[in-house]
């Protein structure tokens, strides 16, 4: 009995025992612990409460929309461009489908955002007690310009970081050094384009005379002025009204919704910093702005954008004895339509385009030659026309023009410079729109047989 109880004992030890001789006990892997990804801050963008737009009174510290969280919402087929095999309906039919893209909660493309901009510059009259706020306007920038769209787009900049991004040595052509700090710029921008709709707000100038020519479509034509509001305060609430001012502009995006721009300034020797200003825009229209105090929500002014549909156009050429066609389409595209594709040659010289071919076709109509060209193009000429114009050295007025995108042709005969012709397109953006044609617009330039033979 005693036998077998130490037996028990002794193999019981032995499985409780270590591993023998030279193994080492294993141990049980310990699994990794699983690292936790911070959490996804919560996007709460939602469109602007309608309700407000009756309201007198913003809620305290009111920021609006976040302009970088609405331009990353913005999906890639807003601000696609119309492509190469894009057909004009199919194009117009992908933007309405864009526009009712969901971008997050109840927020749509095409809804209505708030943004705002605060120090604006304003001064106080005591006497008149007319408290004057000033919002900076700006022509659209350069590169949008150049790309997609219409110079008479205007921009409002909401906000601007800078940062020193570090420095380096420099050196000019004559070998002098001098440290360079190097700057990075964000800038904020609405690029709007119913400029006019805020005509009777542009700041009043001492040179102001005759009328206003704000609103040219030319780019480099005429200087954009800044939207000047005033507001009759009595002194003890225009103290507190200046240096809480703020403005919140009631946006809603349009084609082609956001993009950025890169502005690079070079270093000189009396201001040596690098800078790059990397420019971001949304693009659309402002329906009102707003001018209230930041810092108890009370709002002075509500400016709603005038609703225009139309307006006057002045064409202004060297045009005296010849003809304009303003058009909805190119001549170029209506001859394709038309299907002309061969070119004719005419008169004493090789005409070798198909827009002299049009000018002696209309003024030789009755020649047999020119009729079954005449018989093609004719029709589409006058189904795309809009207006047509005589004009002379003092330009012509069109009024109620709808706003759009036209083209104009444009013909000028002359015996010692010979014919010249426009196809110039532009848009009709604002309520008063002007279009300047020169020889530099002209897209041919030939001699149509009648310049002498000395000249």
């Amino acid at each position: 009995m005693k036998l077998n109880i130490y037996v028990l004992v002794t193999i019981v030890l032995i499985a409780l025992a270590p591993a023998s001789f030279g193994q080492k006990r294993k141990i049980a892997p310990v699994a990794p612990k699983k690292s936790v990804a911070p959490p996804t801050p919560r996007i709460n963008e939602v469109p602007f409460d309608e309700a407000l737009l009756k309201s007198e009174r913003l809620p305290r510290n009111f920021i609006g929309n976040n302009f970088e969280v609405v331009k990353s919402l913005i999906p890639s087929s807003a601000t696609a461009p119309k492509g190469e095999f894009e057909s004009t309906q199919a194009y117009k039919e992908r933007l309405d489908r864009v526009g009712e893209t969901v971008l997050i909660n109840s927020l749509k493309l095409n809804s209505l955002l708030a943004f705002t901009r605060t120090g604006l510059s304003a001064k106080y009259d005591a006497d008149a007690e007319v408290l004057s706020v000033r919002v900076p306007v700006g022509q659209a920038l350069l590169e949008l310009f150049l790309s997609r769209l219409p110079s008479s787009y205007r921009t409002i900049i909401l906000s601007r970081d800078s940062q020193n991004v570090g420095a380096y040595i420099g050196q000019n052509a004559f070998g002098a050094k001098k440290e360079i700090a190097k700057v990075e710029q964000k800038s904020r921008y609405l690029v709007f384009k119913n400029y006019g709709s805020f005509r009777e707000y542009l700041e009043k100038s001492p040179y102001d005379t005759g009328r206003d020519r704000g609103f040219s479509s030319r780019f480099d034509s005429y200087e954009t002025k800044d939207l000047e509001f005033r507001l009759q305060l009595p002194p003890a609430s225009a103290e507190s009204a200046k240096s809480s001012m703020a403005a919140l502009f009631i946006f809603r995006l349009g084609e082609p919704y956001a993009g950025v721009s890169i502005r690079r300034s070079e270093p000189k020797m009396d201001y040596p910093t690098d800078s790059t200003d990397f420019q971001n825009y949304l693009v659309g229209s402002i329906a009102q702005i707003w001018l209230y105090n930041k810092s108890n929500g009370e709002i002075y002014k509500k400016i709603v954008a005038k609703d225009l549909t139309s307006g006057t156009l002045d064409i202004r050429s060297p045009i005296r004895d010849g003809a304009l066609l303003v058009l909805d389409r190119s001549i170029k595209d209506i001859f394709a339509d038309s299907g002309v594709t061969a070119v004719e040659k005419m008169g004493k010289t090789p005409l070798h385009d198909l827009y002299a071919t049009l000018i002696m076709a209309l003024a030789q109509q009755n020649e047999p030659k020119y009729k079954d060209f005449l018989a093609k193009v004719i029709p589409n000429i006058q189904k795309h026309t809009v207006y047509t114009v005589k004009p002379d050295y003092l330009g012509a007025k069109l009024n109620n023009v709808p706003f759009g995108d036209y083209y104009v042709f444009g013909v000028w005969n002359d015996r010692y410079s010979g014919t010249m012709v426009w196809d110039k397109q532009f848009s009709m953006q604002s309520e008063y729109d002007e279009v300047e044609l020169t020889q530099q617009d002209a897209t041919i330039k030939f001699d149509d047989g009648t310049r002498p033979n000395n000249q």
